[in-house]
């Protein structure tokens, strides 16, 4: 079996957004929304463990040997440089087995994206909660990232970013950027976030936003005047504030600092946009 690098790197070259890999079959690489399988060997459950080792330092092995699943960030090479993956790891009953999202080497623009022109807007907002919802898998962090983008290209600001794992390393044009990790920087995104208040930041970037404690500081962040980008799992803008509005005693005030959310869908590797703004 070849090297986690090279596996990586081939998925990487044939436009794969996820490699998926188990135990008595080859491994697979998404394609177009299609599974295809990267060449004929299956590897065995020790070739398997010891590539999915070159994924972990000491930290997170420790930590599936303990939960039996970890959750992890890194990078990988690509053609034209390097790029990012978020992966997991779970143990089945045959083993180890593994799911790894890909991320261009290349950050993708709004426009690259085919975001509507509402979405940009929300990007330049100063002040308020900017939600991007969606299922698992619709592309939450990628838009994230691109807004970020937007921000970075047109606003000398300071930007910090919570996140679980860091999925895009950005490289700074005129915002100063600060990522934190959750687990590896922070303990947790409720601390992350009533400490970040004390860092006169502008821009808060939360790339998962769903526990009661974490939602009260970011709508905390909001009312100050800071503009807080969070994801949040949700199928629609509807159910999106319910989750928000539910998860804290003054669930009502939600309105006062919600600045707009972002619906996104991906149908066959596309993606489908609503985009809901208060009047």
């Amino acid at each position: 079996m070849p090297r986690i690098g090279a596996l990586l790197e081939q998925a990487c070259s044939r436009g794969a957004s996820d490699v998926h890999l188990g135990t008595a079959r080859p491994p697979f690489a998404r394609v177009g929304g299609e599974l295809v399988a990267l060449g004929d060997a299956a590897p065995s459950a020790k070739e398997l463990e010891d590539m999915l080792g070159e994924l972990l330092d000491p930290t997170l092995r420790a930590r599936l040997a303990a939960e039996h699943a970890v959750t992890f960030g890194g990078s990988h090479p690509c053609e034209g440089g390097t790029a990012r993956h978020r992966g997991q790891i779970v143990q089945t009953h045959a083993g180890l087995a593994a799911s790894l999202r890909l991320f261009p080497p290349r950050l993708r623009t709004l426009a690259d994206l085919g975001a509507p022109d509402a979405v940009g807007r929300l990007a330049e907002v100063r002040g308020g909660l900017v939600v991007v919802a969606g299922t698992s898998g619709s592309g939450k962090t990628t838009t994230l990232a691109a807004m970020v983008d937007r921000i970075d290209r047109t606003r000398a600001c300071h930007v910090v970013t919570i996140e679980d794992p860091i999925e895009v390393v950005f490289e700074p044009k005129q915002a100063q950027i600060t990522q934190r990790e959750v687990g590896k920087h922070v303990p947790s995104f409720a601390v992350a976030l009533r400490n970040v208040a004390r860092e006169r930041a502008d821009v808060v970037v939360v790339s998962l936003l769903r526990e009661p404690e974490a939602i009260a500081a970011a709508l905390a962040l909001a009312r100050a005047g800071v503009t807080v980008l969070a994801a949040v799992p949700a199928s629609s803008a509807a159910t999106a504030t319910q989750q928000l509005a539910s998860a804290v005693e003054d669930g009502g005030r939600l309105s006062g600092v919600l600045a707009g959310v972002v619906v996104q869908r991906r149908v066959h590797d596309e993606l489908t946009w609503n985009v809901e703004v208060p009047g």
